[in-house]
């Protein structure tokens, strides 16, 4: 992730975060991408890093126009990571796989489907370390025979960055995993 601190209709002037990773110095030329979402639809942008601006700040100079990508608010990536849902009295908890996530909700297979317009507590459980996600949701669909289809609620700027964060670390690996669900 990264902040954008300036921006013309050529150039953007972005503030890496910790967890970007770029080389020191980023090579003039460095090829990148930038994903944006502008009026509930989602957007990619092509372009070259250009070091040498004060304190690390990097310049993402423009090569391509804007390609549409969804028509959505968040940006969704396909990530295969382990989903816990449970209900707030931890009566019910369910163990399934995520298909895709957004800062804004999750697509995940669970072998038993929650009741549609369940309010339930959720962990993304990463790969690799101990930095999951922890929030609250809504069940909004489910799809047969279990697709889950759920919406993150009360979501602070805190867990925003963390749910980005969580994407950016796991997004590309789903195709190399298997489904673990059973059907």
């Amino acid at each position: 992730m990264a902040g954008v601190t300036s921006a013309t209709a050529r150039s953007l002037l972005l503030r890496p975060s910790d967890s970007l990773h770029v080389p020191e110095p980023a090579p003039n030329g460095t090829p990148a991408i930038i994903e944006y979402v502008s009026e509930a639809r989602a957007y990619r942008l092509s372009g070259q890093l250009e070091s040498g601006e004060p304190d690390g700040v990097l310049r993402f100079v423009v090569t391509s126009r804007p390609v549409f990508l969804q028509r959505r608010e968040h940006v969704r990536a396909q990530i295969d990571v382990v989903m816990v849902l449970a209900s707030h009295d931890s009566n019910l908890r369910l163990v399934g796989r995520s298909r895709n996530l957004s800062v804004g909700g999750a697509l995940a297979d669970f072998p038993e489907p929650p009741a549609v317009g369940e309010r339930l507590r959720f962990s993304l459980v990463p790969r690799v370390g101990r930095d999951g996600v922890k929030g609250v949701c809504r069940v909004l669909r489910v799809d047969d025979p279990s697709g889950v289809a759920v919406q993150f609620e009360d979501v602070t700027s805190e867990r925003l960055g963390q749910l980005a964060e969580f994407i950016l670390r796991h997004r590309g690996g789903a195709a190399g995993h298997a489904r673990r669900v059973s059907r």
